[in-house]
């Protein structure tokens, strides 16, 4: 393995819960694949990749060493089994993808979905909780002063919510324990309220009689109008009849 591999597996060890399993060993023969498996985790222990499984976990499994797994897998099925079987075909030979002996995916499988699952979602929940807890307390001390500046501003806000409440109830106070001047208090609102109520009733009567005496008024003159209109028609035809009088008189003169 290269070292620019080996440190990128490094750092993301320390984010997600990293499983190391080399591809394409189903190229290789039984003594090949366990040489190079050595190898690769010779190499994973100088570069300090831990793995995230416990030593009872891969022993739950089945697991007999530590990662990498050698995983093969295939889409080629052999039906003579008759189950899920997936099995990869060379000139030289097959290999089980479910055989122990050919690959790791059996144990892989346990190990996340059975033995480890337990101990990946509490590394996960630890590592979230550090974070946070770093997160946290970083932003705590940038914002120190400001913080303690709003925490104050808080607590005065309140104290003066409670004086004035307190001040409230203390002048309140007599309105509450004495009857006599608790029922003087309703009557004097109820009379304001009174007030009010006959004010606008009687602001109402008066726009109402305004608005009857305007169209009384406009009545009147529309009727005088019409009366000035008929006696001046009257006169005109008046004029007119005896104009036409003289003239005819006029003709008999002449005649």
């Amino acid at each position: 393995m290269r070292l620019f591999n080996c440190l990128i597996m490094h750092f993301l060890s320390h984010l997600p819960a990293g499983v190391p399993s080399p591809c394409a060993l189903c190229r290789l023969n039984m003594p090949c694949r366990k040489e190079f498996r050595h190898r690769v985790r010779s190499t994973l222990g100088k570069a300090s990749v831990a793995s995230p499984f416990s030593r009872d976990a891969l022993e739950d499994a089945g697991a007999r060493h530590g990662p990498p797994f050698a995983v093969v897998c295939s889409g080629q099925m052999d039906l003579e089994v008759g189950r899920f079987w997936p099995v990869r075909k060379y000139p030289w030979g097959s290999v089980e993808a479910m055989l122990t002996q050919h690959s790791d995916l059996p144990v892989l499988r346990r190990l996340l979905f059975e033995a480890g699952y337990c101990e990946l979602k509490d590394g996960t929940e630890a590592r979230f909780q550090q974070f946070r807890h770093t997160r946290c307390s970083s932003g705590t001390a940038r914002g120190g002063l400001k913080g303690a500046l709003a925490g104050l501003a808080r607590m005065a806000m309140l104290t003066g919510g409670a004086l004035l409440a307190g001040w409230l109830m203390a002048r309140g106070a007599p309105l509450l324990k004495d009857e006599i001047k608790r029922r003087e208090t309703v009557r004097r609102v109820k009379e304001k309220a009174s007030e009010v109520v006959e004010t606008v009733v009687d602001a109402a009567r008066d726009a109402q009689s305004k608005a009857q005496t305007a169209a009384a008024v406009a009545k009147t003159t529309t009727e005088v109008v019409v009366d000035q209109a008929k006696r001046n028609a009257r006169g005109a035809v008046g004029k007119a009849g005896r104009a036409l009088e003289s003239d005819e008189q006029r003709k008999r003169w002449a005649g």
